[in-house]
């Protein structure tokens, strides 16, 4: 397929849940869709992408102090009923 085939289909999550019939309603209470995209219109997607980059390398800042044995994982539970 050509690339601008793909580039045609590119959405942002925020585009997709859009785009889904009656999304609303999956929105918690209280939540519109009005308020979402005055949120969206606030920055521009690689604005908001540096904002979360941030906050995961504070996020994992924090972690530097824990002894790696307790960071390494000895079981993997994924929740899945596949287990």
């Amino acid at each position: 397929m050509p690339v601008l085939y793909w580039i045609s289909l590119y959405m942002t999550p925020y585009e997709k849940f859009k785009s889904i019939p009656n999304s609303e309603k999956y929105l918690k209470p209280g939540i519109t869709l009005e308020m979402l995209e005055k949120i969206r219109l606030q920055k521009s997607c690689n604005e908001f992408a540096e904002d979360m980059q941030k906050a995961r390398e504070e996020l994992f800042k924090n972690f530097k102090h824990i002894p790696q044995e307790l960071l390494a994982m000895r079981t993997f539970i994924s929740g899945s009923f596949l287990d």
